[in-house]
């Protein structure tokens, strides 16, 4: 079961994969390092990663799982559309929300921007 932070960041409840090349260089794309949710995927991603010099990469789970941020529309934190970006502690969640300008509401929910209109905005109740 996931567990829900203060202000919007939630731990997964599952312990990420990634792929990591035999030099143990960590795989990058244009978003970042991309995590997978099983080795099944990370190791279906893998020819996608293979390079000249230094081959295939190989699916390594996680040391601990990822924290992801959540606005209070349900709206989650991502690079360009794409899939949640996934960071390591709690800490580091919460100042890369506060780096893209999402604040807590009265509530401890995060507010994803000033003109949200799916409930970002909407009335804090007390």
């Amino acid at each position: 079961m996931t567990r829900t932070m203060p202000a919007g960041i939630t731990e997964l409840d599952y312990t990420c994969w990634e792929l990591r090349y035999d030099d143990d260089h960590e795989v990058h794309d244009g978003d970042g390092v991309p995590h997978f949710k099983t080795e099944d995927e990370a190791q279906n991603a893998v020819h996608h990663y293979e390079r000249d010099r230094v081959g295939r990469p190989n699916p390594r789970r996680r040391d601990q799982p990822c924290f992801i941020i959540t606005a209070a529309c349900g709206h989650l934190l991502d690079e360009d559309g794409g899939t949640p970006m996934h960071h390591d502690t709690a800490e580091e969640a919460a100042a890369v929300a506060k780096s893209y300008g999402w604040r807590p509401r009265g509530d401890g929910r995060l507010r994803c921007s000033a003109d949200c209109d799916q409930g970002c905005n909407e009335p804090v109740e007390d």
